[in-house]
Protein backbone atom coordinates (compact mmCIF):
# COMPACT_ATOMS: atom_id res chain seq x y z
CA UNK A 1 0.00 0.00 0.00
CA UNK A 2 3.02 2.25 0.88
CA UNK A 3 4.89 1.80 -2.54
CA UNK A 4 1.45 2.06 -4.28
CA UNK A 5 0.58 5.58 -2.31
CA UNK A 6 4.19 6.76 -3.54
CA UNK A 7 4.14 6.18 -6.74
CA UNK A 8 0.40 8.06 -7.11
CA UNK A 9 2.34 10.46 -5.70
CA UNK A 10 5.03 10.79 -8.08
CA UNK A 11 2.58 10.39 -10.81
CA UNK A 12 0.66 13.19 -9.63
CA UNK A 13 3.81 15.27 -9.48
CA UNK A 14 5.10 14.56 -13.22
CA UNK A 15 1.82 15.22 -14.84
CA UNK A 16 1.87 18.85 -13.83
CA UNK A 17 1.23 20.81 -16.89
CA UNK A 18 0.63 24.40 -15.85
CA UNK A 19 -2.16 22.90 -13.85
CA UNK A 20 -2.85 22.42 -9.45
CA UNK A 21 -1.49 19.31 -8.41
CA UNK A 22 -4.42 17.51 -6.09
CA UNK A 23 -2.62 15.91 -2.98
CA UNK A 24 -3.85 13.83 -0.73
CA UNK A 25 -5.24 15.26 2.66
CA UNK A 26 -2.83 14.17 5.08
CA UNK A 27 0.49 14.88 3.01
CA UNK A 28 2.94 18.04 3.44
CA UNK A 29 4.91 19.80 1.32
CA UNK A 30 8.00 20.95 2.15
CA UNK A 31 9.74 22.97 -0.43
CA UNK A 32 13.15 25.50 -0.53
CA UNK A 33 14.32 28.29 -2.43
CA UNK A 34 13.17 29.58 -5.94
CA UNK A 35 9.88 29.91 -7.57
CA UNK A 36 6.22 30.29 -6.14
CA UNK A 37 3.77 27.67 -7.36
CA UNK A 38 -0.27 27.08 -5.77
CA UNK A 39 -0.51 23.77 -4.66
CA UNK A 40 -3.89 22.15 -3.11
CA UNK A 41 -4.89 19.48 -0.91
CA UNK A 42 -7.62 17.17 -2.01
CA UNK A 43 -10.32 19.71 0.45
CA UNK A 44 -9.43 22.29 -1.39
CA UNK A 45 -7.04 24.25 0.62
CA UNK A 46 -4.44 26.14 -0.81
CA UNK A 47 -0.75 25.97 0.26
CA UNK A 48 2.37 28.07 -1.26
CA UNK A 49 5.64 26.23 -2.42
CA UNK A 50 8.46 27.31 -3.24
CA UNK A 51 11.39 25.69 -5.84
CA UNK A 52 10.45 22.61 -6.40
CA UNK A 53 13.48 21.32 -6.75
CA UNK A 54 12.50 18.53 -3.71
CA UNK A 55 9.68 17.50 -2.30
CA UNK A 56 9.50 16.53 0.92
CA UNK A 57 6.25 14.08 1.99
CA UNK A 58 5.40 13.10 5.15
CA UNK A 59 2.45 11.48 6.51
CA UNK A 60 0.81 13.19 9.77
CA UNK A 61 -0.29 10.06 10.92
CA UNK A 62 2.61 8.08 10.46
CA UNK A 63 5.90 6.77 11.69
CA UNK A 64 7.45 5.97 8.08
CA UNK A 65 10.31 7.39 7.43
CA UNK A 66 10.27 10.57 5.05
CA UNK A 67 9.99 9.71 1.37
CA UNK A 68 11.88 12.45 -0.83
CA UNK A 69 11.55 12.90 -4.79
CA UNK A 70 14.07 14.41 -6.88
CA UNK A 71 12.06 16.55 -9.95
CA UNK A 72 13.76 16.52 -13.35
CA UNK A 73 15.68 19.58 -14.52
CA UNK A 74 12.52 20.19 -16.91
CA UNK A 75 10.13 20.80 -14.22
CA UNK A 76 8.51 22.85 -13.69
CA UNK A 77 6.17 23.21 -16.82
CA UNK A 78 7.37 26.55 -18.51
CA UNK A 79 5.75 30.19 -17.39
CA UNK A 80 5.90 28.72 -13.85
CA UNK A 81 8.89 30.42 -13.38
CA UNK A 82 9.92 33.79 -11.55
CA UNK A 83 11.30 36.19 -13.58
CA UNK A 84 15.10 36.71 -12.87
CA UNK A 85 16.22 40.35 -12.73
CA UNK A 86 18.89 40.81 -15.55
CA UNK A 87 22.56 42.47 -14.57
CA UNK A 88 23.88 44.63 -16.65
CA UNK A 89 27.04 43.68 -18.74
CA UNK A 90 29.23 46.25 -17.03
CA UNK A 91 32.37 44.40 -18.95
CA UNK A 92 30.30 45.17 -22.83
CA UNK A 93 29.95 48.89 -21.90
CA UNK A 94 33.23 49.00 -20.45
CA UNK A 95 35.33 47.69 -23.22
CA UNK A 96 33.13 49.94 -25.85
CA UNK A 97 33.98 53.07 -23.40
CA UNK A 98 37.95 52.53 -24.08
CA UNK A 99 37.52 51.19 -27.56
CA UNK A 100 35.71 54.79 -27.89
CA UNK A 101 37.99 56.68 -25.62
CA UNK A 102 41.23 55.21 -28.41
CA UNK A 103 39.36 56.18 -31.05
CA UNK A 104 38.28 59.51 -29.88
CA UNK A 105 42.12 60.56 -28.77
CA UNK A 106 43.61 58.84 -32.37
CA UNK A 107 40.98 61.33 -34.19
CA UNK A 108 42.22 64.37 -31.87
CA UNK A 109 46.17 63.85 -32.88
CA UNK A 110 44.80 63.56 -36.21
CA UNK A 111 42.89 66.86 -36.41
CA UNK A 112 45.98 68.39 -34.76
CA UNK A 113 48.20 67.38 -36.75
CA UNK A 114 46.17 68.66 -39.86
CA UNK A 115 45.73 72.05 -38.07
CA UNK A 116 47.76 73.06 -35.39
CA UNK A 117 51.02 71.07 -36.34
CA UNK A 118 53.25 73.60 -34.82
CA UNK A 119 51.35 72.90 -31.29
CA UNK A 120 52.40 69.34 -31.58
CA UNK A 121 56.17 69.96 -32.53
CA UNK A 122 56.14 72.37 -29.25
CA UNK A 123 55.41 69.57 -27.01
CA UNK A 124 57.30 67.10 -29.41
CA UNK A 125 60.56 69.14 -30.72
CA UNK A 126 62.44 65.89 -31.90
CA UNK A 127 59.23 64.19 -33.90
CA UNK A 128 60.17 63.18 -37.32
CA UNK A 129 58.71 65.51 -40.05
CA UNK A 130 58.59 62.93 -42.63
CA UNK A 131 56.31 60.81 -40.43
CA UNK A 132 53.99 63.54 -38.75
CA UNK A 133 53.81 66.33 -40.89
CA UNK A 134 50.98 65.94 -43.12
CA UNK A 135 52.49 68.97 -45.34
CA UNK A 136 55.00 65.96 -46.34
CA UNK A 137 54.19 62.64 -44.91
CA UNK A 138 51.81 62.38 -47.87
CA UNK A 139 54.86 61.62 -50.11
CA UNK A 140 55.24 58.35 -48.26
CA UNK A 141 52.97 56.01 -49.62
CA UNK A 142 54.71 56.98 -53.42
CA UNK A 143 58.47 56.22 -51.98
CA UNK A 144 57.55 53.71 -49.75
CA UNK A 145 58.69 49.93 -51.24
CA UNK A 146 55.53 48.36 -48.94
CA UNK A 147 52.92 46.63 -51.31
CA UNK A 148 49.78 48.32 -51.97
CA UNK A 149 51.58 51.84 -49.97
CA UNK A 150 48.87 53.72 -51.84
CA UNK A 151 45.65 51.70 -51.35
CA UNK A 152 45.17 48.85 -48.82
CA UNK A 153 48.48 49.35 -46.74
CA UNK A 154 48.46 53.15 -46.63
CA UNK A 155 47.25 53.75 -43.07
CA UNK A 156 51.48 52.47 -42.46
CA UNK A 157 53.10 55.22 -44.52
CA UNK A 158 52.43 58.22 -42.29
CA UNK A 159 50.78 59.12 -38.96
CA UNK A 160 47.83 61.30 -40.72
CA UNK A 161 46.50 57.98 -42.59
CA UNK A 162 47.35 55.52 -39.58
CA UNK A 163 45.27 58.05 -37.16
CA UNK A 164 42.86 57.55 -39.48
CA UNK A 165 42.80 53.80 -39.74
CA UNK A 166 42.93 53.65 -35.83
CA UNK A 167 39.44 55.99 -35.38
CA UNK A 168 37.88 53.49 -38.20
CA UNK A 169 38.67 50.32 -36.53
CA UNK A 170 37.31 51.65 -33.08
CA UNK A 171 34.38 52.94 -34.81
CA UNK A 172 33.34 49.47 -36.04
CA UNK A 173 35.06 47.97 -33.17
CA UNK A 174 32.97 50.06 -30.89
CA UNK A 175 29.58 49.43 -32.63
CA UNK A 176 30.49 45.61 -33.21
CA UNK A 177 30.58 45.19 -29.32
CA UNK A 178 27.57 47.25 -28.33
CA UNK A 179 25.38 45.75 -30.90
CA UNK A 180 26.59 41.52 -31.27
CA UNK A 181 25.32 39.60 -28.83
CA UNK A 182 22.22 38.35 -27.20
CA UNK A 183 19.26 40.54 -28.21
CA UNK A 184 18.61 43.13 -25.71
CA UNK A 185 15.85 45.95 -25.52
CA UNK A 186 16.27 48.91 -27.93
CA UNK A 187 16.70 51.68 -24.60
CA UNK A 188 19.95 48.90 -23.41
CA UNK A 189 21.57 49.60 -27.05
CA UNK A 190 21.47 53.01 -26.63
CA UNK A 191 22.95 53.51 -23.69
CA UNK A 192 25.86 51.37 -24.80
CA UNK A 193 26.18 53.88 -27.60
CA UNK A 194 26.01 56.76 -25.69
CA UNK A 195 28.88 55.93 -23.67
CA UNK A 196 31.07 54.49 -26.45
CA UNK A 197 30.12 58.52 -27.61
CA UNK A 198 31.36 59.51 -24.15
CA UNK A 199 34.12 57.92 -24.26
CA UNK A 200 35.29 59.36 -28.09
CA UNK A 201 33.97 62.73 -26.68
CA UNK A 202 36.34 62.68 -23.85
CA UNK A 203 39.50 61.04 -25.91
CA UNK A 204 39.21 63.86 -28.62
CA UNK A 205 38.70 66.98 -26.02
CA UNK A 206 41.40 65.71 -24.09
CA UNK A 207 44.05 65.33 -27.02
CA UNK A 208 42.74 68.41 -28.74
CA UNK A 209 41.77 70.77 -26.33
CA UNK A 210 44.32 69.71 -23.59
CA UNK A 211 47.23 68.06 -24.88
CA UNK A 212 47.76 70.31 -27.62
CA UNK A 213 46.15 72.92 -26.81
Amino acid sequence: MKKLFIFLLFLSVFSLEGQVTVFPKDTILYLRGGSAYILTDSFGHTCKAIEPALVKKKKKKSSDSAVHIQLSENYPPQGMVRPTIKKWDYNRSLLGFSVGLIGGASWGLHETLNYHYSSFKRVHPKADDQWWDPEISWQNKNTYSLPFSRSLFVFFTDAKHGLAGINTLALVGGTCIVTIGEKREWWEYLIDLGIMSAGRSIGFYTVYNVIYK
